[in-house]
């Protein structure tokens, strides 16, 4: 129903060729305004970094889990068939969070705010030499250097 026509305009809203720039800006908005929000759900957990990681996973978990069950049941015969590679894949992406989570217990929030930022331009970078995909570079720099 209503999960189906969002999933529809949000895949056609990115098709487009000029979403780029606003999805490269939209990512530096969001960084920002995650990183503090992050910084917060640690001081509300009580300075419990495993109790706020654990629930963080765990709704980000329930809410993808209902997208691929409304939206792209053929996902999950990929998700079944690349269980290794993709469990492989989340750890890497769990240690990150947790080195992440430790960063913004630690430091100011413009540090980890900083720390994204590189991130995706490292990421950008590494897209580049795996994927072949040149066109985001020059976005991504000026969405670092912002």
């Amino acid at each position: 129903g209503y999960l189906r026509q969002l999933s529809a305009k949000w895949d056609a809203a990115l098709s487009l060729p000029k979403a780029a720039p606003a999805m490269v800006l939209t990512a530096a908005l969001l960084y920002s305004v995650t990183a503090s929000l992050d910084k917060v759900g640690i001081e509300a957990a009580h300075y419990s970094l495993s109790a706020y990681f654990l629930g963080q996973r765990v709704l980000t978990g329930v809410v993808g889990l209902v997208y691929l069950l409304t939206c792209s049941r053929g996902a999950l015969r990929h998700v079944a068939r690349d269980s290794l590679l993709l469990f492989s894949i989340s750890l890497v992406e769990q240690a990150s969070v947790v080195v992440y989570l430790l960063a913004i217990e630690n430091l100011l929030v413009s540090y980890v705010v900083a720390i994204k930022r590189v991130n995706v331009l490292l990421s950008t970078v590494s897209g580049c030499i795996l994927f072949k995909v040149r066109s985001a570079v020059v976005l991504s720099c000026l969405q670092s250097l912002g």
